[in-house]
């Protein structure tokens, strides 16, 4: 599989783009809910979207992957509640 692979590789790459220099156009409050064990994207990642999004809030959730809502529903919420919660 080892050249379909590389193929589908090589043409997702051509797609990528770089979201980073759209993050200030976004005026909505944000909330960044990232696990701190995420295999697919790294934690880093939040840093850079808080750093570079106005507005926004950046929660890790230790001991947790690429999909919190999923892995700790009930936790992700909690946290998703308090955001809506707090002043602009």
């Amino acid at each position: 599989n080892r050249d379909f692979n590389e193929l589908i590789f090589n043409q997702l790459q051509k797609e990528m783009y770089s979201m980073e220099e759209n993050l200030p156009e976004i005026k909505a409050r944000t909330l960044v809910l990232r696990g701190d064990t995420d295999r697919i994207i790294d934690v880093s990642c939040g840093r850079v979207i808080k750093e570079k999004l106005p507005g926004s809030k950046l929660v890790v959730m230790e001991k947790c992957g690429h999909l919190p809502m999923i892995e700790r529903p009930w936790e992700a919420a909690k946290h998703y509640l308090k955001f809506l919660k707090e002043k602009k």
